[in-house]
């Protein structure tokens, strides 16, 4: 995974609004496809949060939580193992969205679309994976907790080393934030890697040059 982390490192990817618009099936696709095309023919340790698709209905949010997002390692008889788990997230927002779920008790086939979408988000964003793809993240939220997500990923990018993509529903929602763009050309059907001109981190490098102006005095 080392030369997958050195070529894709901490950055957020959207893909545009061309590509964004297909359904949830085609946005993993086109996630895989685009990492086969950068050349990744190892295999890629992703969770994909996919609303419904992503979640077992019949267990509860702890126990979503526990089968496939908690190392493997942590796993334990004791029910407590998962309260330890969370306590150690240093990612505050990521806490904040957790605490939104209410009790985690619930049982997915109980829950508002709005808490089982955000259920299945938190699920991809607290797993081990160094790939993270979120399709149409901000269905059924409102905009304070759209606002949450975005620094959310925003710090595990940053702190966690985690990449992160999604396939917005709403493109615009994640221009700000955005540090890399994903298109394709309509032509040769390649895909197309460029930086988000209004994200902050890709203005940190200005380049400066430092001359002086000589003359020579006529003679």
């Amino acid at each position: 995974m080392s030369n997958i982390r050195s070529l894709i490192s901490k950055n957020i990817y959207v893909f545009d609004e061309n590509l964004h618009k297909h359904s949830e099936a085609n946005s993993l696709k086109e996630f895989l496809y685009f990492l086969k095309f950068k050349d990744h023919n190892e295999i890629v340790d992703f969770s994909c949060s996919n609303g419904t698709d992503s979640l077992h209905h019949k267990l509860t949010i702890k126990e979503n939580f526990m089968l496939d997002s908690i190392p493997a390692s942590l796993i334990r008889n004791d029910e407590s193992n998962l309260n330890e788990f969370l306590n150690t997230i240093k990612n505050p927002y990521l806490v904040d969205l957790v605490e939104k779920l209410g009790l985690l008790s619930q049982k997915v086939s109980t829950l508002s679309p709005e808490k089982i979408k955000l259920t299945s988000i938190i699920k991809s964003l607290i797993s081990a994976s160094e790939y993270v793809i979120l399709i149409k993240p901000e269905d059924y939220q409102t905009s304070k907790t759209i606002n949450t997500l975005i620094k959310c990923i925003e710090f595990e990018t940053k702190h966690n080393l985690k990449n992160i993509f999604i396939a917005p529903k709403n493109f615009d929602i994640w221009l700000a934030t955005t540090t890399c763009i994903i298109s394709k050309c309509q032509k040769t059907h390649q895909y197309i890697e460029t930086k988000n001109p209004l994200n902050e981190s890709n203005q940190s490098f200005k380049p400066t040059y430092n001359f002086s102006l000589s003359y020579k005095k006529a003679s």
